[in-house]
């Protein structure tokens, strides 16, 4: 890919990004329970279209798991252990059979025997693809690593034969199904593989269109606006007839009305990349284009420290019962604050423990 497209990427994911931390906010502007409706398939949408099996397996292996697995790992325990609600044993749940056993063994306090049992859970739920309890959105990582590692030999073979990129195609179409079907049947499979089923769809769908980036960008200008238009209207008829207000692909929880919840998922995914695309025609950068792109590079960081801050500011609302700290503007200046302190600590330190050279700047 040249470097423009590298650039209008890269201000897409910042943009999503930006819309995943100001909906988990909870602010009430119009334009995010639309974001909601396609954002996470349009981050495994764009990872696809990036994605290229064309490195020895243990050479991609070993690069994934020190880019995606590793973080997800070492994030997610480093915050489990910084979440304030872990300690308060009035929040507690039982644990299994197992899981008070293995607890009676090591003590027999009271309070660590609790707080034995409730980190059980927590790393139960790490190792399922689901992080810890104030970092969840760390569960794109583990699924996007899912991905890589189970797509490889996949789409390396079938990508190389005539007509690949129809099979592929098929491949992607059977995944949604699939991943629908689960959804309807109530159907918890461990390891998030659900959501991953679903995910491969995108994931899938990015690959191709990415081998067909050169075809599109020679598109004339005012047929991309023409095919922006028809799926806004394709996009809008879905919106009005979706049975549910959000779709959460953490727990592969989409809607019961396939056509409408394709129609947002997909036309929404699409038009989003066309919008930047066009912008990207235009070679002018965006006014918040730098912003963006610094969002994009720092995206894996960026996921787990917003919703830490937003979780323990809520938690400390509800504890001293003081609710501006849960203010929505609040709550966005203190994610500001912490990320302009933070990020070049968390950068540094996790981009050494991956193997990385050079932190990203921020």
């Amino acid at each position: 890919m040249s470097r423009e497209r590298i650039r209008w990427i890269d201000n897409e994911k910042g943009f999503v990004l930006l819309g995943v931390c100001l909906g988990h906010i909870g602010f009430s502007w119009n334009i995010f329970p639309y974001i909601s409706t396609f954002h996470m398939a349009a981050f495994f949408f764009l990872s696809g279209m990036l994605f290229r099996p064309n490195r020895e397996w243990r050479e991609f292996l070993m690069s994934k798991c020190k880019s995606l697995l590793l973080p997800y790992v070492i994030l997610s325990f480093f915050f489990l252990f910084l979440s304030p609600s872990l300690y308060q044993l009035s929040t507690h749940y039982p644990g299994s059979a197992l899981q008070n056993r293995i607890a009676d063994l090591l003590t027999q306090n009271d309070y660590i025997h609790s707080l034995l049992v409730q980190i059980q859970i927590y790393v139960l739920d790490i190792i399922n693809g689901h992080s810890a309890p104030y970092v969840t959105p760390l569960w794109f990582v583990y699924t996007l690593f899912l991905l890589n590692i189970l797509w490889f030999y996949p789409i390396r073979l079938i990508s190389s034969r005539s007509y690949g990129s129809y099979w592929l195609g098929a491949i992607a179409i059977l995944c949604f199904v699939a991943g629908w079907i689960l959804y309807m049947r109530d159907i918890n499979i461990p390891f998030n593989l659900p959501t991953c089923i679903t995910s491969s769809a995108f994931f899938v769908g990015g690959f191709i269109l990415g081998k067909a980036l050169p075809d599109l960008s020679k598109i004339h200008l005012g047929w991309l606006v023409l095919m922006i238009l028809i799926l806004a209207g394709i996009y809008y008829y879905g919106v009005k007839n979706l049975t549910s207000p959000c779709i959460g692909y953490i727990v592969n929880d989409l809607d019961h009305n396939l056509l409408a919840y394709t129609s947002v998922s997909w036309c929404g995914t699409f038009l989003l990349t066309l919008l930047f695309i066009c912008i990207g025609r235009l070679n002018k950068p965006l006014f918040i284009g730098r912003i963006l792109r610094l969002i994009s590079l720092n995206g894996i960081a960026i996921l787990a420290l917003h919703n830490y801050i937003l979780s323990t500011m809520r938690w400390l609302a509800e504890i001293f019962n003081r609710p501006i700290l849960a203010n929505g503007w609040g709550m966005l200046g203190a994610i500001i604050l912490f990320c302009i302190i933070t990020l070049p600590l968390i950068n540094r330190y996790l981009y050494i423990c991956v193997g990385k050279k050079k932190p990203q700047s921020t």
